[in-house]
């Protein structure tokens, strides 16, 4: 009982353990959704002029990206035949795009059957016919869903000249996967089987219905089932599981080269014995007597085990997870031809985020950078003002541009319809200085809009030195998708300007013009300067003292004395 209550009390902690992993790895998925990724966007603005004006313009997609777009399909061939023709409209939808705008398509397509069969990648402009014929082409022979993702992951990587927010991966597929590729290779494939060496003449050993010798994902052994829903926290919990019961059995020794197609392998017992060991019987050999004292431990051993199915859903799951970080990704449920697979599209749905891709929902992903109804607010730098002035605005779309129409006081159209306009801007001054700008079309991601506007520096300093400014505090795109949905709110980066204040340098002293020579007046007498220390000079006005001036007079007298004597000596 103990014993019991030991292995239950694992299993809890087992269970809570993967349903902590199973909610992080909902987050995740909840936060990777076509939103996460979103449009590129860009903000720029011109150094100011002599009039300390700058010129700010806004674009979506970014100013910089090249407008190419790869579109790569990975399609199960086993079940693609009915989703076929909603694929090729949704090409001719593209392809018409890309006639119209001169816009540069790429189109990949990866069939998978035991392995991956990847094309060369084709303009979908001039190269459509070949394009068309590769969604035509047929083959079979076993389901690896995980080769054709591995295929998916090399081709978009291959092409660094595109822009990895402008490449989308397209999975169609109805979800029967049981072939895998654990060493990274698509070209080979691998399985694992538990059916017993006997049937092995006529039975594909490690196919689809191989589980129909020994099923672990069932409640019976203790693991956890395969959902039967598109609940995430319950395919994470899974998943999970299978990684441990994995790890736990060390599955990679019952792997082995799966050769069913290749080699005849049904009719050719020998040459599958050189490859093929049963998960039962490897593990049978570790206990004496499986079937009666050592079963309790044998049954254990074999629970803990994961099947080929198991292991191509988790190798797929890693894969897709990885390329949906950082593509565009979309997962489309194809209907099965098998009447026992009915519940594995439900594996296909879990990966596109609970809900099957529609070929109509990617033609709108890929053609549109935002919807409709999109908007930007923009408000202005403290050290700024908006120039409200419709010869300072404009927007672009393409090669097309759109002058502005003063509709009321504050409020500007751009491309007038019958209906009203196809961009609208909606200025608020005071304090709150911003505007609003409406984008009333969807903004494709083979033309880009930009509005372009007018700021002016009203705080400008004037002390020397050099200077940075930001000419906006934030600028939000909010942005809505084709169907109406709002995504996360997106902030612009914030361009500055630079403006240098030179210091003003005094000129040269200016030559003094001298004054012209004064000839002595008679009359007029020389002042003679005081030899007072610490007095002050007199200024005109003054009065001076009576016994100074009787110096003066003494002083005087004696001079013209002395004048007179030498005079006259000088006369003898």
């Amino acid at each position: 009982m103990d014993g019991f209550r030991r292995r239950h009390g694992l299993h809890a902690i087992e269970a809570a353990v993967a349903l902590l992993f199973a909610m992080l790895a909902t987050l995740a998925l909840t936060t990777g959704s076509a939103w996460a990724a979103g449009a590129s966007m860009s903000k720029t603005a011109t150094e100011l002029t002599d009039d300390n004006r700058t010129k700010i313009t806004l674009s979506i997609p970014s100013e910089e990206e090249q407008l190419d777009t790869m579109v790569v399909f990975v399609l199960d061939k086993s079940s693609f035949s009915d989703t076929k023709d909603k694929a090729l409209e949704m090409l001719d939808a593209l392809k018409a795009r890309a006639d119209a705008t001169g816009a540069n398509i790429k189109v990949g397509v990866i069939e998978f059957n035991r392995t991956a069969h990847p094309s060369e990648v084709l303009d979908l402009t001039t190269q459509y016919d070949q394009v068309k014929d590769l969604f035509t082409k047929q083959t079979s022979g076993g389901t690896n869903m995980h080769a054709g993702l591995l295929a998916a992951k090399e081709m978009l990587a291959g092409n660094a000249d595109i822009s990895d927010n402008r490449k989308y991966m397209v999975l169609v597929s109805d979800g029967s996967t049981y072939l895998y590729c654990p060493d990274g290779d698509y070209t080979k494939c691998s399985s694992r089987a538990y059916a017993p060496t006997e049937v092995m003449g006529g039975y594909a050993i490690g196919g689809y219905y191989d589980t129909a010798y020994y099923q672990p994902s069932l409640a019976e052994h203790g693991n956890i089932p395969v959902p039967t829903t598109t609940d995430a926290a319950s395919w994470e919990a899974y998943l999970n599981d299978v990684a441990a019961r994995d790890a736990a059995s060390n599955g990679a020794q019952y792997d082995f080269a799966w050769k069913y197609y290749d080699e005849d392998w049904p009719h050719n017992l020998d040459l599958a014995k050189q490859t093929y060991i049963s998960m039962v019987e490897k593990i049978a050999e570790q206990y004496p007597d499986p079937a009666g004292a050592d079963k309790p431990a044998y049954e254990a051993a074999l629970a803990k085990t994961a099947s080929n199915t198991d292991m191509s859903r988790l190798y797929c799951n890693r894969v897709y997870q990885e390329l949906a970080a950082k593509y565009n990704t979309f997962a489309v449920g194809a209907p099965t031809l098998n009447p026992d697979g009915a519940n594995d599209v439900k594996f296909v749905q879990y990966l596109n985020g609970g809900a099957s891709a529609s070929f109509d929902q990617i033609e709108n992903e890929i053609l549109y950078a935002v919807g409709a109804g999109s908007r930007i607010d923009d408000y202005m730098g403290v050290d700024f003002d908006f120039v409200n002035d419709p010869d300072s605005m404009q927007v672009k779309v393409g090669d097309e541009t759109l002058a502005a129409e003063k509709t009321a006081e504050n409020e500007y159209g751009f491309g007038k319809t019958a209906s009203g306009y196809r961009y609208l801007l909606s200025y608020v001054p005071g304090e709150d200085e911003h505007f609003t700008f409406t984008m009333n079309e969807p903004v494709t991601n083979f033309a880009r809009v930009q509005l372009v506007y007018e700021e002016k520096l009203v705080n400008v300093p004037t002390e020397p030195g050099d200077y940075t400014f930001e000419t906006n505090a934030k600028a939000v795109l909010h942005p809505m998708d084709s169907a109406g949905t709002m995504g996360p709110d997106r902030e612009f980066e914030k361009p500055t300007v630079n403006l240098t204040v030179k210091a003003v340098k005094p000129g040269p002293d200016p030559t003094p013009t001298p004054d012209p020579e004064q000839k002595p007046t008679p009359a007029t007498k020389t002042p003679v300067a005081s030899s007072v220390k610490g007095g002050a000079l007199p200024k005109t006005g003054d009065t001076l003292p009576v016994g100074i001036l009787g110096l003066i007079a003494v002083g005087s007298a004696a001079a013209i004395g002395t004048a007179v004597r030498h005079r006259r000596s000088s006369e003898r």
